[in-house]
This record gives structure tokens, C-alpha cells and sequence, in this order.
């Protein structure tokens, strides 16, 4: 068919996200960041150069407040919320931002 594209899994979408996120972080350096779903914060810390994660606090039940450990120093530091799933509270992005805990 003239004009179609080819479908992308989930998989290349989630890469494609993570990589998008980290050209999007080294152009403009935040110091917290959330990532929703599971696959998704997994292919997304993979484009930040991580190497660890260590465990900063908690904004709710089941969604940790971790700082990566990355090889890329702009991203190294950086607060990550990984939230999959139903996870949280509604205003988990609320608590993200405003530094709320549980």
C-alpha cells in the first residue's frame, strides 16, 4: 500500500520514549523527573545511562523516589519517580512536583 508505515510494537515505542526523553533532559536539566508504566521506566532509564538507582523516598504506595546513577554526568543525580501500573495516589504527579511524601 502506497503511503502506509509500518506498525511499531510497544517495545520500539517505549525505546524510542526513553531516547526521547534523554535528548529532551540534556537539553533542558531538570532535577526531577516521573516516569509512568513499567516497560516505559524501564527502556527509559536504560537511555539515561544508568547504571543504579538509589532509593531517596517514597510519594506514595508502590511508586519510589529513586536518584539515578548514571555515566552521563548531566543526568547523574537526577530524582526519578517510577511509577507502573495503577500505582499511587491521584495526585501522585502532584506529589512528584511539590515534594509530598506518603
Amino acid at each position: 500500500m502506497e503511503g502506509a508505515q509500518a506498525a511499531i510494537s510497544a517495545r520500539e515505542l517505549a525505546q524510542v520514549g526513553g531516547r526521547l526523553l534523554a535528548d529532551v533532559l540534556r537539553a533542558t536539566p531538570v532535577t526531577r523527573v516521573g516516569i509512568a508504566g513499567g516497560d516505559t521506566s524501564s527502556y527509559a532509564t536504560r537511555a539515561l545511562c544508568a547504571w543504579g538507582l538509589t532509593y531517596a523516598g517514597q510519594l506514595g504506595p508502590g511508586v519510589p523516589l529513586c536518584r539515578l546513577c548514571s555515566e552521563d554526568i548531566a543526568m547523574d543525580g537526577m530524582e526519578l519517580m517510577l511509577k507502573g501500573g495503577q500505582m499511587g495516589h491521584e495526585d501522585i504527579f502532584e506529589r512528584l512536583i511539590h515534594g509530598l511524601s506518603q
